[in-house]
């Protein structure tokens, strides 16, 4: 018996038991993937004759004696690996399903608790990229809202940001009313701006930030939440209509413009040129910021937006000429998104870089073209912009190759 069972590669216990529960272990686990791959009904749908009888065959396996069940098991391993590609997409999809489910019910348990208790919700804080603050972040927080009813949210942002918030946020606290510049900086290099997770200089926001405004164990979003939620979705693992179920987007077209710099002229196109991955610090990128500026200012004031420090990496583009007015001296860490905004909502049109505010020219209802070198972005976050600001009615957008320069003749306003 037990050279028998050496000749069939299985080791002998005492009273010659063979050692068996590992197969068994691995049927179990098959069967269980099996059942789970039947649930995805878009893709069993199509396989549901194959699945059968691999399933049945799993069962007939179970009850074979020991000295058939290798043989049967490498036969069965064989018609598994026979269907990967099916199989292992349709897995994938069920591992996504599940994951999803957790994070949905993680939403669930943040707005029952919120209404449960009644306590305040502190939505935050945001330090990553404008554009996603602006495409994802407050539309999430809009759709939460209605799902918070009378319960008042709390939003942490920085540099202004709370016209954008308007309709959303009961009360707003700026990251730079507790840090400066120099540090919230040295702090997100620290910590990636995608924030999956939440880090210590977020928590230490959180912290300071109740307790500038009084609030006592309140019920937190972070950021993390909603990164987790849409990442499936930006990966394009999942289909990408089905975001709106977590997005409620809006225009900002109307919104107040309470910090509008003086002395501004009543016609201007505004314009910011910041260096990026998708708009490097070359020489033809410099000659394309200076021949931008150079054909609009000839047709039409040009208002700069860049800023005179730094809050991230992007290193603004300064153009050589004196046919621009700067807002530079009405810029203040707290309040440069708030002039920024009121600025490009004034404006004819907004031209620069391809990034956040190329989206929120749209939004306020400005039209926007915008440029970029190298297609250092997810096409994903693109194409969602562009149903995104359609959906709301916004101005046109436009972005281009820097190999597509001359076209901006024909795409600005004319008389």
């Amino acid at each position: 018996m037990q050279r028998l069972l050496r000749s069939l590669g299985l080791r002998a216990r005492p009273f010659f038991r063979p050692d068996w529960e590992e197969e068994r272990r691995t049927l179990a686990q098959i069967r269980s993937r099996l059942d789970q791959l039947a649930a995805v009904q878009e893709l069993a749908s199509r396989h549901a004759s194959e699945l059968t009888r691999l399933r049945e065959r799993v069962d007939a396996l179970a009850s074979r004696d020991v000295v058939r069940l290798r043989k049967g098991m490498t036969e069965l391993r064989r018609a598994v690996l026979g269907h990967t590609q099916v199989t292992s997409r349709a897995l994938r999809r069920v591992d996504f399903f599940d994951e999803q489910a957790v994070h949905e019910q993680a939403l669930q348990r943040i707005v029952d608790r919120a209404l449960r208790t009644g306590r305040p919700v502190v939505a935050g804080p945001w330090t990553g990229e404008i554009g996603f603050e602006l495409l994802y972040w407050i539309p999430f927080l809009r759709k939460l809202k209605t799902r918070l009813r009378d319960v008042p949210l709390t939003v942490i942002s920085r540099g202004g940001a709370a016209v954008w918030y308007s309709g959303i946020a009961a009360r707003y606290q700026d990251i730079f009313a507790v840090v400066d510049p120099a540090e919230f900086r040295a702090a997100t290099d620290l910590e990636t701006r995608k924030q999956r997770t939440v880090g210590h200089f977020d928590r230490r926001l959180l912290r300071e930030a109740s307790r500038a405004l009084g609030i006592e164990r309140p019920v937190v979003v972070h950021p993390s939440l909603m990164y987790n939620l849409l990442y499936p979705y930006w990966k394009d693992q999942l289909p990408m209509r089905r975001m709106f179920e977590y997005l409620e987007p809006a225009s900002l077209a109307g919104t107040p413009r309470a910090d509008v710099p003086p002395d501004l002229p009543d016609e201007y196109v505004a314009i910011r040129f910041y260096f990026s991955r998708s708009f490097p610090d070359t020489p033809s990128n410099r000659v394309l910021v200076g021949d931008v500026v150079r054909r609009v200012s000839a047709r039409i004031p040009v208002v700069l937006l860049n800023m005179p420090f730094s809050v991230d990496d992007h290193v603004d583009a300064t153009p050589e000429s004196a046919a621009v007015r700067s807002i530079a001296s009405s810029l203040t860490p707290e309040n440069n998104l708030a002039v920024q905004t009121a600025v490009i909502g004034g404006a004819r049109a907004f031209v620069g870089t391809y990034g956040g505010f190329s989206y929120l020219a749209p939004l306020c209802g400005v039209p926007s073209v915008t440029f970029y070198s190298e297609a250092a972005f997810f096409e994903q976050h693109l194409e969602f912009a562009r149903r995104t600001l359609s959906s709301v009615g916004a101005a046109p957008f436009v972005v281009l190759d820097d190999r597509e320069r001359d076209l901006i003749g024909t795409l600005l306003w004319r008389e």
